[in-house]
């Protein structure tokens, strides 16, 4: 099953109360895996997790949020989306957020490797994003650079990494890479050296939940 994992980036008001926050997502995650367990229970069953969502915060002068989960389609997130649950713990969480337009980021990722996501395991350690945004016709060849550090680090216990390409897009392709800080010089020195400042945004996100 490729399917797709969501990406979310929240803008977190000042002063934002992190005990309440995680509190919030936490509350999330559990009322997020019963409906799933009634409504799309493929998403976990046989999984070594209980619950898709996860999540990670910065901490730089202008907090955001980062929440990621699987799902088997855009449209199977919909479903989600519109539901009275998501309803109910999203007016909590809301009040965290900043009003203003782009505050909320949210889009999907198809995936441009082989290895499964593994939001679980890589929300126990901080994550580097990176963003990455080339022509159509730069989309091969940047997947072929990214494959070949995601087979060359397979064996290799403790690191963690995946792509995806931007579903929801416009005129320019978007790669999105969330990986273990360990693969900060690989990343940089073999896809990102010949690329434009303006082509390339960097994240460095930590654990909320762990």
């Amino acid at each position: 099953m490729a399917g797709v994992v969501e990406n979310a980036f929240m803008q977190l008001r000042p002063g934002y109360d992190t005990q309440r926050l995680r509190a919030l997502l936490k509350d999330c995650q559990q009322i997020q895996a019963l409906w799933i367990r009634e409504h799309q229970p493929q998403l976990l069953e046989g999984k070594p997790y209980d619950y898709t969502t996860d999540c990670w915060i910065s901490e730089d002068e202008s907090p955001h949020l980062l929440l990621t989960a699987p799902w088997e389609s855009v449209d199977g997130h919909k479903e989600w989306i519109q539901s009275h649950e998501n309803a109910y713990v999203m007016d909590d969480i809301k009040a965290l957020i900043k009003e203003e337009n782009g505050a909320v980021d949210l889009y999907h990722l198809f995936p441009a490797g082989e290895n499964e996501f593994r939001g679980d395991v890589l929300a126990k350690g901080p994550v580097k994003v990176w963003r990455i945004s080339v022509k159509p016709e730069e989309k091969e060849s940047l997947e072929k650079e990214y494959r070949l550090i995601e087979t060359n680090s397979s064996t290799e216990p403790g690191r963690l990494i995946w792509a995806g390409w931007r579903v929801e897009k416009e005129e320019s392709e978007e790669l999105v890479i969330i990986a273990s800080p360990s693969f900060e010089d690989t990343i940089e020195s073999s896809m990102v050296v010949r690329m434009e400042d303006t082509k390339v945004s960097r994240f460095e996100q930590k654990p909320l939940l762990h």
